[in-house]
């Protein structure tokens, strides 16, 4: 396949993102490329990718009554869902931290995952790298933790470590 067909989709941009004209210019693979919904693309050719430093996948689950402690880092998340017992009948957020020890009242977590009163599922599937424990939980505040003692929550992860 030449380049013509390989990126029929595809039109030539300057640095800036502005669309150009003409044929991509060589073989180099630096050209930046925009598709039709004007996302920007990049080929990089000749040269290996760089290894992922989190390349060991970890599956786990638990129920907790509180914090439950995902596991240790370093490393990466891919994936975290669950559902909560005990949901409030008034909004409340699920909060994940970073931190060597499970979170008491006052601790400020790294993400606020905010929850309609009454809910029960929840998941977070951004990339998210942690360094000591990633511990979840619910919590009645937005922006500190303060434990929910109605609340359980069951959850699975899948995680990756170097």
């Amino acid at each position: 396949m030449n380049k013509n067909q390989e990126y029929s989709q595809l039109v030539r941009t300057s640095a800036s993102g502005i669309r150009t004209s003409g044929a991509i210019s060589d073989d180099s693979g630096l050209d930046p490329l925009a598709d039709q919904y004007g996302r920007l693309w990049v080929r990089v050719v000749g040269s290996n990718p760089v290894p992922d430093p989190y390349p060991t996948p970890v599956f786990v689950r638990d129920i907790s009554s509180t914090a439950w402690d995902i596991g240790t880092g370093p490393a990466r998340l891919g994936v975290v869902a669950g559902y909560v017992r005990g949901a409030p009948a008034v909004p409340f957020w699920i909060q994940l931290f970073d931190q060597v020890a499970s979170p008491v009242n006052g601790d400020i977590p790294i993400v606020i995952l905010p929850m309609p009163a009454n809910q029960v599922m929840f998941s977070y599937a951004l990339p998210l790298i942690w360094t000591n424990d990633l511990y979840i939980s619910a919590s009645s505040t937005e922006l500190t933790y303060t434990n929910i003692a109605a609340a359980s929550m069951g959850a699975s992860a899948s995680w990756y470590s170097p």
